[in-house]
């Protein structure tokens, strides 16, 4: 077996075996299309592992290079996503490999995180990724939102107009949010570029009476059995007047829509508790995306710390990436963190859970109840420290 990023001609056989992975079918157009010219972009990002003796493409996977925010800086993130073998090739190591290769040119490159979406959050931890994202699921009666009235002006906002304000809504709401995308302009693209009248796709601006955007919402409807609710796909505030005069685009559309429904961040202010009776909600707690620390040193040198200057020592252990295994020793002061190795490790833990800490999805108290197999043996005041609850939130897709 070897592993490589695929050239365009090989674009068809990945397109198969993600097919075969994931249950779509490929019409007669598409196949045609990609075996008589390949695409001459979009193939420099995927990765694919190959039998030696019949060149067969056994599995493949895509490694997006992002920019993610994290503790008020942006660092380079690996977004991993369909990742596909063949099902007589599978339990051969072949997604391991690719893992490898992947992980390793990240590493060289100075890639601080690494992210997936799983489908099988143990499958994952084979390979050093771990839970950084929870969401909640809600479903709200529309008749919650019936008294809600807010001055400004709600706008309904089309493809072909300037994003300018949205994204300027988009980058105060999340700028202090971990794992959230500074998004480029093609990525915005992927998000706003729809028609509703085709897609039946909707987006809403509310401005406040100096004419300044300061919220957003991207909704959706979706048929039940007997009924239609509206799915909120994404809401940005750039304050707490944005987050109301959004919501007082729902009191119009009760007549349409018996709920709302919404994959939503815990630190988003609770509507239920907002605007009606908690029990009208449904709340379901959901675990979302996995990530890994990739570079150490890349994503410690972007580690906000405390005022104070201390010090960690801890042994960590990485499955995939040699460098990370061994005891390190994490000193700040004057608010930078400096990495060196060696010391006397007040505990041990893995890859995944130090990615855990670093991002702050759990604090150090949290981590020590989560995980039993991380055992203290000082006080850990500066782990107490230096490991804190920060807010979480992932809102693209790779």
């Amino acid at each position: 077996m070897h592993v490589r990023k695929i050239t365009p001609q090989e674009q068809l056989a990945v397109m198969r075996v993600s097919a075969t992975a994931f249950l779509f079918e490929i019409s007669d157009e598409t196949t045609q299309k990609l075996a008589a010219a390949p695409l001459d972009n979009g193939h420099e990002n995927v990765w694919a592992a190959f039998d030696d003796e019949t060149g067969t493409l056994t599995a493949s996977m895509v490694a997006y290079p992002c920019d993610m925010r994290f503790d008020g800086n942006v660092v380079r993130m690996s977004g991993i996503g369909n990742v596909a073998s063949l099902p007589e090739h599978r339990m051969l190591g072949s997604v391991r490999a690719i893992f490898q290769a992947v992980l390793d040119e990240d590493y060289n490159t100075g890639t601080a995180f690494s992210a997936l979406y799983p489908f099988s959050y143990g499958y994952y931890r084979k390979f050093g990724y771990e839970l950084t994202t929870s969401v909640l699921d809600i479903e709200v009666p529309m008749e919650t939102f019936g008294g809600m009235r807010s001055g400004g002006k709600l706008t309904q906002w089309f493809f072909g107009m300037d994003f300018a304000p949205l994204k300027r809504v988009y980058d105060l709401c999340t700028r202090q949010v971990n794992q959230t995308f500074e998004r480029t302009d093609k990525q915005w693209e992927g998000q706003l570029k729809h028609d509703p009248y085709k897609d039946k796709r909707y987006i809403y601006t509310w401005s406040d009476d100096a004419g300044v955007v300061q919220s957003y919402g991207m909704f959706r409807p979706e048929r039940r059995v007997d009924h239609s609710v509206l799915v909120m796909e994404e809401l940005a505030y750039a304050n707490r007047d944005g987050f109301y005069g959004m919501m007082s685009l729902l009191r119009t559309l009760g007549a349409q829509f018996s709920k709302l429904v919404a994959t939503y961040a815990d630190w988003m202010p609770a509507m239920a508790d907002s605007f009606g009776d908690p029990y009208s909600a449904v709340i379901k707690l959901k675990p979302r995306v996995m990530q890994r620390v990739v570079n150490l040193p890349a994503a410690l040198a972007a580690l906000r710390v405390p005022c104070a200057e201390g010090n960690v020592c801890f042994a960590l252990s990485d499955p995939m990436i040699a460098a990370n295994n061994g005891v390190f020793t994490v000193t700040w002061q004057d608010g930078k963190a400096r990495l060196s190795q060696g010391g006397e490790p007040e505990f041990g833990l893995t890859i995944g859970q130090l990615t855990q800490l670093v991002l702050g999805y759990l604090s150090f108290d949290e981590a020590l109840m989560a995980h039993r197999e991380i055992v203290l043996s000082g006080d850990g005041a500066g782990a107490r420290a230096l490991f804190v609850k920060k807010r979480q939130a992932m809102w693209n897709y790779f």
